[in-house]
C-alpha cells in the first residue's frame, strides 16, 4: 500500500503471476488508482479446483466438466472474463488479446485496462462501484466539453468571413 507521501504508479504491470497472485496484484493496482494495468495471468488453479470440487455441473455446461482439459480451458476463460468484467466496474476499459503466439507459450493472454472514470470513492465508503451519471451514459466530464466533430464545425464556422 503506498503512504499518503508517495505518488502512485502510471503503470501496473504483472506478468505470469500464478493463480491468485494475480487477483491480488489487480486489486493493489486499483487501490493505487493505477493508470494503466497490465497483467499476463499464469495458471487458474483457483476456478479450476472450485469446478473439479462441485461434483456434478449443471446443464448445459455438463460438457464443459467431463474432460479435464476442457474444463481447465474453460476455467482459464471464465477467471479471465471475470478479472475484465469487474475491472470495467470499477471504470477501467478492458482489452484481452493474445500478446504473444500460442507457438511460444499456452499462457498468452494479457488483461489491458486503463482508467477512464475514477471509481467511487471508497474512503468515504464507497463500494468501488462507479457513480451513476446523470442519465447520458456519459461521464460529467464528458459532457462539458464538446466532442471534437462538433469542436471542428464551430472552428471552421468562425474562421469563415461574413
Amino acid at each position: 500500500m503506498l503512504s499518503s507521501s508517495e505518488t502512485p504508479p502510471d503503470l501496473a504491470l504483472a506478468l505470469h503471476a500464478c493463480d491468485t497472485a494475480t487477483d491480488d496484484a489487480l486489486a493493489r493496482a486499483v487501490r493505487w488508482g493505477a493508470p494503466v494495468i497490465l497483467a499476463a495471468p499464469c495458471c487458474h488453479h483457483d476456478l479450476q479446483r472450485q469446478l473439479k470440487d462441485v461434483g456434478t455441473v449443471p446443464e448445459p455446461y455438463g460438457l464443459l466438466d467431463r474432460h479435464g482439459i476442457i474444463r481447465e480451458r474453460f476455467a482459464d476463460v471464465l477467471t479471465d472474463a471475470l478479472r475484465a468484467a469487474i475491472l470495467r466496474l470499477l471504470g477501467y476499459r478492458v482489452e484481452v488479446i493474445e500478446f504473444v503466439g500460442s507457438v511460444h507459450t499456452p499462457r498468452n493472454t494479457l488483461l489491458r485496462a486503463v482508467l477512464t472514470r475514477r471509481p467511487a470513492d471508497r474512503r468515504a465508503g464507497g463500494a468501488g462501484v462507479p457513480k451513476a451519471s446523470s442519465g447520458t451514459g456519459r461521464s460529467p466530464r464528458a459532457r462539458r466539453r464538446p466532442r471534437p466533430r462538433a469542436r471542428r464545425a464551430a472552428r471552421l464556422r468562425s474562421t469563415r468571413a461574413p
